[in-house]
């Protein structure tokens, strides 16, 4: 009978160290293989180097402890292990500083314990010794405790000053209070602005028993300041050796006397001694030299010290622009040469990382652990949880495959490429994309104004390139895409867009988290054909093409989801099958249009709030749509920074068969919400496995994909420790009552009109007046650079001028009662006469004089703010008056309310005591002065479209170049047009009538007039001031005289465009 034999490979799962029973898992996997034999022999093979096989009776239960209690005796690990081979090859040690003081009070019961469940096995919890009165030791960061306690408040006498290294310290110090005095009245705050305050006052100060009686697998002990407590009769030293023996694992102090003095008594103990080094500059106290120069002697500090505690920039160096040095310093390899262990410390989530690292704390902790060159043998934190994933997962997994998506893991969509480690949607966001392994790169397609589709996230791009200085004065308010001014990519050629450079946008710039400064200006934008044609190039699942704003360009002559499905055609992702299509818009109307592409996935942009889907909605987002993009907002209830609970949303939805994308994640610990804990791998951790999400969208996809390589991102592994999703609600049972802030009103649910809207409009066709002598109509080539369009957005100002004169008129009723002067006439209105008799009073009326249809108008002194206010709304209609002479007179009015004997007293005395009459006046002036200028402006603008200048051009000999020229020279320039019309004596109505009717932004000619109002208001009232005592009617008359002519433009105005309407309709009949 020829042999038979059967191989088979048995994956077994990762166990915890220790005794492990796998027969019943073997005899399952062989089972079957063994069906065909009846006699034979079994080979058992483990390939793996850290583990052995056993073969053992196990009648008893009893036998496997046993078992494992006799290996723990030969060979000993942990703390009591006598190996002296732990610098090469043993994972580094995570040390919590006042246990996990990130998010806790430092050195809190919470900390410690929170550390101790949350971080490896084998965590290591730092005390900061603190000695009160009674030498009982405390643990507590500082040598004060005001900064990070209550003690000033229940104690507020007892601060103290007291020198530490020469220098005055003032605060509230332990040795000034008995420990009854501390552990009973003085309660933790969080001295870190950025961390939750939610856990104050309710953590007594933690003894170091107390740390004691937790069991941790290790302690270590840092005595900071034992020189200052020896000072004052309390000595650390005799503290930590009546301590029971091997109660601490380390101590730690940067006093070199202490270690030595220290050392010599703990020769049999296994306490390692660590002398931790401050910066370079500061000088040890017992050597007189600075840590700097101690630091080149390493010999020396192996003397007394088993290892050193060094800042991490004594490893790998970070230059003034917050980037790594190129390379790290010889320190580690140095000391491991001697045999001291190096521990790193400043390790937290929450400061400002070197740009290196991409806002991601673990890929700082693997730069000291797991880099070729060395690794570094424990790192001191604030966030045990982070340090423990990164040496327990993520360390060493590098080079893993990055799992298949589907079952396993969530698809990784970028935002805009890799954008946050270069700008938006260029070439090398990108590329950097691919490198980190996303599974879909996504294009935001926006459209230039002559049809190119191009990727860029928003089509205002004034912040996402440098189009803010280059075309300033095509900014334009667009209220179908945003209530704010902009500069859009519909207003500018395809060439003039293609000059500009990209910027990368940093979202918390304002907190001093800027994004990769060196690469702000870096790549190039990219058409959506090249776009394609490096998504074809790359091995990626699939490409993501966002459409927004199609209505809006359809009406605008410019066809976008024509442009999108051309290029996808011709790019030939219409009968592609290795790379997935999903076509993204937040209109209804643009995916029903894309179901001709049955292969095609469409989705469902969703960026409201909600915390479910009701019924009839799914039901029409399942009309047009297979999938939805929420965000991660709408993803859980959130009650100051803290999830409570994980919504319906996701649940609603993949219910009915709609798959689920969550975003947008970014790595900014700003963006975190505290159960995250800082850390945007947990982040990843949450939506990939707690939440489901069946992908999710990032703007640092490396951050993803490095999570989904490593083992602990396989949920079916028994992995004694893993990085595990956030549980809402769990950090909000531990505040105290009364310190969370209070929780918002539920998110509405998804509702049908929050999903379906009106069908696409068709791209309107640009038509023009008739063709010029060029085959083009001129006013057209002048309307391709016009800076506001005659949108609804463009009266966006008129709106708020309208308001302003509204509010105005309402003022002029509550200014009736205002305060009047003290000295002088009570308020007085103006007086009209007939201009052909001259009563006694009028006479005697000292006032500017003005006439009005036959009558004559006098404004006498006193007269209230809201006068002059309503004539210069008159003088921007060119009627009646002139704005240099009221403001003149305005200004010899308020002159003659101050007394000007030549004393300095007398001055201030009245002025104090006319005040409110001065201070309003000039605001309802200055109000008045800008509103007014907006008038001429206005009708400007209502003259242009009127589109009454048809053919003006050609009329008088204007080429179509000519005319572009003059018209993009005047746009260029038209942002100073209102600053220089304040100039402009006599002529201002003109001015801004022309600036009106050539297209002038109209944001950017109120600014000008505004600012420009603040230098020559000032002028006509010191005019007035200077001619207080001269015939001021005689002055005034003058004036008046040279506004009377700004009539005739608007008359000029009005004949022109009345003479073309009446034509154009005799024509039309």
């Amino acid at each position: 009978m020829a042999a038979k034999w059967a191989q088979k490979t048995v994956v077994i799962p990762a166990h915890r160290r220790g005794c492990h029973l796998i027969t019943p898992k073997i005899l399952r996997e062989i089972e079957g293989d063994l069906a065909g034999f009846k006699c034979g022999l079994a080979h058992f093979f483990l390939q793996h180097t850290s583990a052995s096989l056993t073969i053992n009776e196990n009648y008893d239960s009893d036998v496997q402890a046993d078992t494992e209690t006799f290996l723990n005796r030969i060979v000993p690990e942990g703390h009591d292990a006598p190996w002296k081979h732990t610098m090469e090859g043993g994972p580094p040690q995570v040390i919590g500083r006042g246990g996990f003081s990130g998010l806790f009070p430092d050195s809190s019961q919470f900390a410690y314990q929170f550390a101790l469940t949350a971080s490896l096995p084998d965590v290591v919890l730092l005390c900061d010794l603190q000695l009160s009165s009674d030498r009982i030791g405390f643990c507590k960061t500082g040598l004060t405790l005001d900064n990070s306690t209550t003690v000033s408040e229940i104690f507020p006498k007892m601060e103290r000053t007291y020198k530490l290294h020469g220098e005055d310290v003032h605060g509230w110090f332990s040795l000034d209070f008995t420990a009854d005095q501390l552990a009973q009245n003085v309660t933790l705050i969080q001295n870190i602005f950025s961390r939750p305050s939610t856990f104050d006052g309710s953590q007594r100060m933690y003894t170091l028993d107390e740390v004691v009686e937790l069991h941790p697998p290790q302690i270590w002990l840092n005595v900071q300041y034992n020189s200052f407590f020896l000072e004052h009769k309390l000595s650390s030293e005799d503290y930590i050796l009546e301590l029971p023996k091997d109660t601490l694992s380390y101590i730690s102090s940067p006093e070199v006397e202490f270690l030595k003095s220290l050392g010599g008594k703990l020769k049999k103990a296994k306490t390692k001694l660590i002398f931790r080094l401050l910066n370079e500059n500061i000088e040890e106290p017992s050597t007189k030299k600075t840590y700097g120069e101690l630091l080149k002697d390493l010999k020396a500090i192996k003397e007394f010290a088993a290892g050193i505690l060094v800042p991490k920039t004594y490893i790998w160096p970070v230059d003034k622009d917050q980037y790594l040095a190129p390379s790290s310093t010889s320190l580690v390899k140095d000391a491991h040469a001697l045999g001291l262990e190096v521990y790193a410390s400043g390790f937290a989530n929450d400061i400002v990382l070197s740009y290196n690292y991409s806002y991601d704390p673990t890929a700082e902790y693997l730069q000291f652990i797991d880099n070729p060159d060395f690794s570094v043998d424990g790192v001191l934190t604030d966030f045990p949880v982070t340090a423990s994933g990164a040496v327990a997962c993520m360390a060493h997994s590098k080079g893993n495959p990055l799992p298949p998506p589907g079952k396993s893991r969530p698809l990784i969509i970028t935002h805009n490429g890799a954008s946050g480690m270069f700008a938006g949607s260029t070439d090398l966001a990108y590329q950097e994309a691919i490198k980190d392994a996303a599974d879909i790169i996504d294009c935001t397609v926006q459209m230039s104004k002559d049809g190119t589709a191009f990727c860029m996230h928003s089509a205002d791009i004034s912040s996402s390139t440098t189009a803010a200085t280059a075309f300033a004065s095509k900014a334009s308010t667009v209220h179908e895409i945003q209530n704010k001014s902009g500069i859009f990519s519909f207003d500018l050629s395809w060439s003039e867009i293609a000059t500009l450079k990209p910027a990368l946008i940093s979202p918390f710039a304002q907190a001093g988290l800027q994004r990769n400064p060196l690469a702000k200006n870096a790549g190039k934008l990219m058409t959506l054909p090249q776009f394609l044609d490096l998504a074809k190039a790359s091995n990626i699942t699939g490409i993501l093409i966002e459409i927004e704003h199609a209505s809006y360009l359809a009406k605008r002559g410019i066809g976008m989801v024509e442009a999108v499905s051309s290029a996808l055609t011709k790019a030939g992702y219409d009968k592609e099958t290795k790379q997935q299509v999903f076509i993204q818009s937040d209109d209804s109307s643009v995916l029903a249009v894309f179901k001709k592409f049955t292969t095609f996935r469409r989705v469902l942009n969703i960026e409201a709030k909600i915390s479910g889907a009701s019924k009839p909605s799914v039901e029409d987002i399942k009309r047009f749509a297979d999938t939805v993009r929420i965000h991660r907002n709408s993803v859980a209830q959130i009650t100051g920074y803290f999830m409570t609970h994980f919504t319906d949303t996701v649940g609603s939805l993949q219910a009915a068969n709609l798959t689920v994308f969550v975003g947008v994640l970014k790595n900014e610990f700003m963006n975190l919400g505290f159960d995250f804990f800082a850390d945007p791998t947990i982040e990843v951790a949450t939506y990939a496995f707690s939440v489901v999400a069946d992908g999710i969208v990032t703007d640092y996809p490396a951050t993803a994909s490095s999570y989904f390589r490593s083992p602990c991102s396989d949920m079916k592994l028994n992995l004694s420790f893993s990085i595990l999703p956030a549980q809402p609600g769990a950090l909000v049972n531990l505040a105290a009552p009364g310190m969370l802030a209070p929780a918002g009103a539920p998110s509405p649910l998804l509702q049908p009109t929050d999903v379906v809207d009106p069908p696409l409009p068709p791209v309107k066709a640009m038509s023009g007046a008739g063709p010029s002598s060029d085959g083009e109509d001129l006013n057209e080539v002048i309307d391709t650079v016009e800076v506001e369009s005659s949108t609804p957005g463009a009266s966006s100002l008129l709106a708020k001028v309208a308001v302003a004169i509204g509010v105005a008129a309402t003022a002029t009723v509550i200014s009736l009662v205002m305060k009047e002067p003290s000295s002088g006439p009570s308020f007085s209105l103006p007086q009209i006469v007939d201009a052909s008799t001259q009563s006694d009073a009028a006479a005697a009326t000292i006032g500017y004089t003005f006439s009005l249809f036959g009558k004559k108008v006098i404004i006498p002194e006193y007269t209230p703010g809201w006068v002059y206010f309503w004539l210069l709304m008159a003088a921007g209609f060119g009627l009646f008056i002139s704005e240099e002479a009221l403001n003149v007179w305005a200004g010899i009015s308020l002159a003659r309310t101050l007394c000007l004997d030549g004393t300095w007293q007398s001055l201030v005395t009245s002025f104090s005591v006319n005040a409110s009459y001065i201070v309003s006046t000039v605001l309802w002036i200055y109000w008045g002065v800008c509103i007014s200028d907006m008038i001429p402006f206005y009708l400007g603008k209502l003259f242009r479209q009127t589109r009454a200048s048809e053919d003006i051009s050609s009329k008088i000999g204007i080429g179509k170049e000519k005319a572009l020229s003059i018209s993009r020279a005047v746009q260029k320039y038209g942002n100073l047009i209102g600053f220089v019309e304040r100039f402009s004596i006599g002529v201002r109505n003109p001015t801004a009538f022309l600036a009106g009717a050539l297209g002038i932004s109209a944001d950017f000619f109120f600014a000008g007039v505004c600012f420009g109002c603040l230098f020559t208001l000032p002028i006509q009232l010191t005019v007035g001031f200077v001619l207080r005592e001269r015939p001021v009617v005689a002055l005034a008359s003058v004036a008046a005289a040279v506004g009377i002519w700004t009539m005739f433009p608007y008359a000029a105005a009005a004949c022109t465009a009345l003479f073309f309407y009446f034509r154009g309709r005799k024509s039309s009949s």
